[in-house]
């Protein structure tokens, strides 16, 4: 994966890294690997569990299943996302959808 994420890339990924961390699903979504149903389709509560913190209001199913992935590899690459977050460092996080 490259080093170089859009602004809004930007926005999605750290908003899916900050659900993840709240739900406290790290080693979850680490590990997640069901090629089956993918993170989109996924039945378990640990997915549910970062749906429900996520503040970003604009995913479609797509862009989701995405976000999650592009959140999988920068969890597993956490000196690659701290590249990512100095390229951002003034942007703001994502207003809640409440």
């Amino acid at each position: 994966m490259s080093n170089e994420l859009s602004e809004h890339d930007y926005i999605m990924v750290k908003d899916a890294l900050n659900a993840i961390k709240i739900a406290e699903c790290e080693d979850f979504v680490k590990k997640f690997d069901n090629n089956d149903t993918g993170f989109m389709f996924s039945e378990h509560p640990s997915t549910d569990k970062i749906y429900q913190n996520i503040k970003y209001g604009g995913h479609s199913g797509c862009s989701m299943a995405c976000t999650m992935r592009n959140a999988q590899y920068y969890l597993n690459n956490m000196d690659e996302w701290a590249v990512i977050e100095s390229n951002f460092e003034n942007i703001p996080p994502p207003a809640s959808n409440t």
